[in-house]
């Protein structure tokens, strides 16, 4: 409608109410350009009211996407600079399809994005850029960096750290925080220290220390279920925990896990009907059996055991080692393999129904598809039955994150006739330099996969591996130290401070399995 004043024509200003309601039917592309109009249109469509009006109304609800990041660097634990920082590439598909092929679109490539710690929660993407948590909106394209979490753990330099973060929504308030836990392990777990810190997600928030009596480390990642977040940890000398922290009182609690949890086994943390779930499928490819716990309301834990169809047991690659990615909004769960193969598939294992489907993936670049491997071999000697015996680790893996990795232990008796036999190993490590043979024992240094450095023995005789804590200044990552033999013991040479000051350390390992210091 217009007006005459004079000679001139003013237009009458559109209602605010009025422009909220187109400006919601807009796709978000477009909304994302229209920020540069005005400063009102800057901060309305910034607002948090108008974000959620605009997915209740705007266009019809989106089918759920099923997203996959390819990450190329050195998996650095989270804590430090990340080692060989490459490309990474976020896929993105629809899952509501039941289709038996599906195809992957690109949706964002960015270098040092994390990809094992990605949690998803009402469309925003949390992932880990070394120690910083960063938040990714699809539907907008942009990329939040959380400032980095000061705990006090990070100046603890004789200690193996590890960090984590979880994403958590208050339907309450509608509001989001950020979880975080440093924590400082030794093997196995007998000794924990750990922190806890809280970030809103709101202008001029900040990280905030949170008070917890149990030390733990968290195991896996974790789910945010009606402003609950949940995730199964380890604690001291003890089976794994469940921790749960309300996202509106920022209070932690925590229950004993399901006897199953460990944090080395091939198991997956879901959401099933609603509830925390702990889905076995350790014995999926032997037996094709498979457990699925569910934490009830009563917090106890049901157990549900499941056997496949014979019929659907050749879906099942026992060639491959599959991992769980999480569950569709019809309740299956999804079974990725850990290498990218090419042709590519995901399994989809509906628990209601027993049943259980394989789903071709295309559109993965095709650089992607290599199959990096490494082996080791170490020579023994048993001075009993004087026998040579080559000892060969074999890594293969897309990515040089250990839990996504297939390791093989062999060896080999050096007389004639015999053939490489294969040695089970619970404890999954990748050696890092070359080893020594002492009195019939091999021993080389390695890492786990909670990055804690290890020395591993394996008697030539018994063909037997063990572990045994590393002093805690090793690190697999550093390249002044020596692996070597002293006194006929097994040594470690730390060589760091020789440059700047003349000072190195040997480390050596005594006959009670401890490590005795001398400083040089």
């Amino acid at each position: 409608m217009r007006r005459r004043r004079g000679d001139d024509w003013f237009a009458s200003e559109i209602p605010l109410d009025l422009q909220i309601e187109i400006l919601i039917r807009l796709p978000a592309k477009s909304l994302m350009r229209f920020k540069c109009v005005s400063k009102l249109w800057f901060s309305l469509i910034r607002s948090r009211c108008f974000s959620n009006c605009y997915l209740k109304v705007a266009s019809p609800p989106r089918p759920p996407r099923l997203y996959m990041s390819l990450v190329d660097h050195i998996q650095c634990n989270s804590m430090e600079v990340c080692y060989n920082p490459r490309e990474s590439v976020l896929l993105s598909l629809s899952s509501s399809s039941s289709t038996n092929a599906k195809s992957f679109h690109q949706d964002l490539a960015m270098p040092g994005m994390g990809g094992r710690n990605m949690m998803i929660l009402r469309g925003l993407i949390l992932y880990i850029v070394c120690r910083k948590a960063c938040i990714y909106n699809p539907t907008t394209r942009q990329c939040v960096a959380l400032p980095a979490v000061q705990s006090n753990i990070f100046a603890q330099e004789d200690y193996h750290k590890s960090v984590l973060y979880f994403l958590g929504h208050d339907p309450v308030l509608d509001q989001y925080k950020v979880v975080c836990t440093v924590a400082v392990s030794s093997k196995r777990f007998k000794r924990i220290t750990s922190e806890h810190w809280v970030f809103v997600l709101e202008p001029g928030g900040s990280w905030k220390r949170i008070e917890f009596d149990l030390p733990h480390c968290p195991a896996r990642l974790g789910l945010c279920i009606n402003g609950v977040i949940y995730f199964l940890a380890s604690a001291c000398m003890s089976s794994d925990i469940l921790v749960s922290f309300d996202v509106m009182s920022e209070e932690f609690k925590w229950i004993q896990g399901p006897p199953v949890a460990s944090a080395f086994k091939p198991m997956g943390f879901i959401e099933y009907l609603g509830k925390p779930s702990v889905f076995d499928h350790s014995h999926l490819k032997r037996k094709g059996s498979v457990d699925l716990w569910v934490l009830e309301d009563a917090g106890k834990w049901s157990k549900k055991s499941l056997v496949l169809q014979p019929c659907q047991m050749h879906l099942v690659d026992k060639k491959l080692s599959f991992t769980v990615k999480g569950t569709t909004q019809n309740g299956e769960i999804i079974l990725a393999p850990v290498l990218l193969h090419s042709p590519y598939y995901v399994l989809y294992y509906d628990p209601k129904k027993n049943d259980l489907r394989k789903v071709r993936i295309r559109g993965i670049p095709k650089q992607w598809f290599g199959n990096d491997h490494s082996v080791l071999y170490f020579l023994g000697h048993d001075p009993v039955l004087d026998q040579y015996k080559v000892v060969c680790n074999f890594v293969s893996s897309s990515s040089q994150d250990l839990d996504m990795m297939n390791l093989e232990h062999w060896v080999f008796v050096l007389e004639v006739g015999d053939s490489w036999k294969r040695i089970e190993f619970d404890q999954p490590h990748i050696s890092t330099r070359p080893g020594l043979c002492i009195g019939g024992v091999i021993y080389y240094l390695a890492f786990t996969s909670m990055f804690e450095d290890i020395v591993v023995s394996f008697d030539v005789r018994s063909e037997e591996f063990n572990i045994i804590q590393a002093p805690l200044v090793v690190s697999a990552y550093v390249g002044s130290l020596g692996f070597i033999e002293y006194g006929g013991k097994p040594a470690i040479f730390y060589h760091t401070s020789l440059k700047e000051n003349g000072l190195v350390d040997l480390w050596v390992l005594e006959n009670a399995g401890n490590w005795s210091r001398k400083a040089l």
